[in-house]
């Protein structure tokens, strides 16, 4: 005789999906700003339990999320999510950071603004977390190599940019080019001269005739 395998399945799986829901206190979603993170706050039942805004500082972050019970979190990627991730799992939270590029619910939508985009999110993260198409960070010490291998590319990049911009006025002017450099070379820019030309053409700053 068959078994009936799939629906076991199903109803093993629908069975998890509830208790883990149930380990949660709320599901919350936060759109990220310079200054202050658009929030959306959801209970286990996908109601809207409370929409704030948080300030950016480490310290409010941390005094919001170890006031309530545990949660899971959705903030979407961008140049602070890194911290905040790590300070919210800090305080026992489950987080899922979304690359909403790839996320069209949310990268496509005509109704774009901060609120929106929050509650987004904390609708996601509590009914399909996979759909926040979410991301792992790389650790601080890699970052960290990251950021300065950036920081000398862009540098580098600048001088030869400032190297190719010297050489084309030059291009431009190199009768006068010549000629100012000639002035530096033997002290004759402002006024002050060290001595005569040594081509024999020029005299002393200050020589009466």
């Amino acid at each position: 005789m068959k078994k009936n395998t799939s629906n076991k399945q199903r109803t093993g799986k629908g069975n998890r999906q509830e208790q883990e829901k149930g380990a949660f206190a709320f599901y919350i979603g936060i759109d990220l700003g310079d200054k202050y993170g658009e929030t959306c706050v959801m209970n286990p039942a996908g109601e809207v339990h409370q929409q704030c805004r948080l300030r950016m500082k480490a310290t409010d972050l941390e005094d919001y999320f170890r006031s309530i019970g545990r949660s899971r979190v959705a903030v979407e990627a961008g140049g602070q999510s890194q911290w905040v991730a790590e300070l919210i799992e800090r305080c026992g939270h489950q987080v899922y950071v979304s690359n909403t590029r790839k996320v069209a619910y949310i990268y496509e939508s005509d109704d774009k603004d901060d609120p929106g985009d929050a509650y987004k999110l904390a609708e996601l993260v509590h009914f399909k977390p996979r759909l926040l198409h979410p991301i792992q960070h790389r650790s601080q010490a890699l970052q960290a190599d990251l950021s300065w291998i950036r920081a000398r590319e862009a540098l580098v990049e600048s001088r030869t940019q400032l190297i190719n911009t010297i050489r084309g006025i030059s291009k431009a002017f190199r009768r006068a080019a010549a000629e100012v450099f000639g002035r530096v070379v033997y002290g004759q820019v402002g006024g002050r001269d060290s001595g005569s030309d040594p081509g024999g053409g020029g005299a002393a700053v200050g020589d009466d005739r």
